[in-house]
């Protein structure tokens, strides 16, 4: 959120980095010592493609301009999980879990947190809330994309169908004062592997010498879906500037032995087909292979020195 969610039709929400996390990965030549830690172990360009969305009609949803990119992809963790183990895929609602997220006594944010007055939201919230409370169906708590419009607590049916649907953390990790390391990305890919979505918080970086333009709503990325970073496009990246937080539920894997990304992780935005609209027409040797209408990239090496925070789930028994 920030600038971002003011200025354009795409919110965000993710917590951005503390300043204590900030300082870590804005300091000098900290992109190039990911970039160099990458390269001398290139974790994953051995392992086989993963793709969780295929043979699923499981299009990207749309936050709008509201700061809940949190919620949705914590309900796209839900949704996938109780797919698999219902055998139908069914809408679960964000604006049930935000509200528990911002609203609910004993789930609510800091009020120290970054970006707390617009809304921000952390995965942890989000674990505790599946756990706990549980998520009920789109059809109970309909999500309403208009930001201005006042939350309202959710009905008793809402409460009553979240407490049928429960989620358990597999994994969940907080970067919070301790720099990403490579067990990110097997961390990742073992989700994968084991059939289930990784909810993945990244921070916002601004361009260098234009600030009205990041590397997630600048107009390459909207079209093509492949998030860039300062470890991919120094250049254009800046480092030093952070502006905002979002989350992203990663769907899949795709390796890329011959580029300095050596992979790429699949995700599934909620800023609907707007993100990566049109698809672009790819040569079948291209990767990634974003084939999607709101479906994104971003690069193993970024996501090593960049994640925040991750979280994965399965039915609660």
């Amino acid at each position: 959120m920030g600038r971002d969610i003011l200025d354009n039709d795409f919110g965000t929400g993710g917590c951005p980095p503390s300043a204590a996390v900030r300082a870590k990965i804005c300091a000098e030549g900290y992109a190039q010592q990911v970039l160099e830690a990458f390269n001398a172990t290139r974790p994953l360009e051995d392992r086989p493609a993963i793709d969780l969305v295929e043979g699923l009609d499981w299009p990207a949803r749309d936050q709008w301009r509201r700061g809940t990119c949190t919620a949705f992809a914590a309900a796209a963790l839900a949704e996938h999980a109780h797919a698999r183990a219902c055998g139908r895929l069914e809408a679960f609602s964000p604006e049930f879990l935000y509200w528990c997220m911002r609203k609910e006594p004993g789930y609510t944010p800091d009020p120290g947190m970054p970006y707390y007055e617009l809304g921000a939201t952390k995965l942890d919230q989000a674990r505790r809330v599946l756990a706990d409370l549980g998520l009920c169906r789109e059809k109970y708590a309909p999500y309403v994309p208009n930001p201005h419009t006042l939350m309202r607590r959710p009905s008793q049916s809402a409460w009553d169908d979240a407490a049928a649907h429960r989620f358990e953390p597999v994994l969940y990790d907080d970067f919070e004062g301790r720099r990403p390391d490579f067990d990110v990305a097997h961390a990742i890919y073992e989700e994968l592997s084991q059939g289930r979505p990784v909810a993945l918080g990244l921070p916002i970086f601004g361009y260098r010498g234009n600030r009205a333009l990041d590397n997630w709503t600048n107009s390459r990325t909207m079209n093509t879906g492949r998030v860039m970073g300062p470890v991919n496009e120094p250049e254009l990246v800046d480092p030093d500037a952070v502006v905002s937080g979002h989350v992203v539920c990663v769907t899949g894997y795709q390796p890329d032995p011959g580029s300095a990304a050596g992979g790429w992780f699949i995700f599934k935005n909620s800023w609907a087909a707007r993100f990566n609209d049109p698809v672009m027409i790819y040569h079948p040797a291209t990767v990634p292979a974003i084939t999607r209408r709101g479906y994104g990239a971003v690069s193993v090496a970024h996501v090593l020195g960049y994640t925040l925070e991750l979280l994965s789930v399965k039915v609660k028994a």
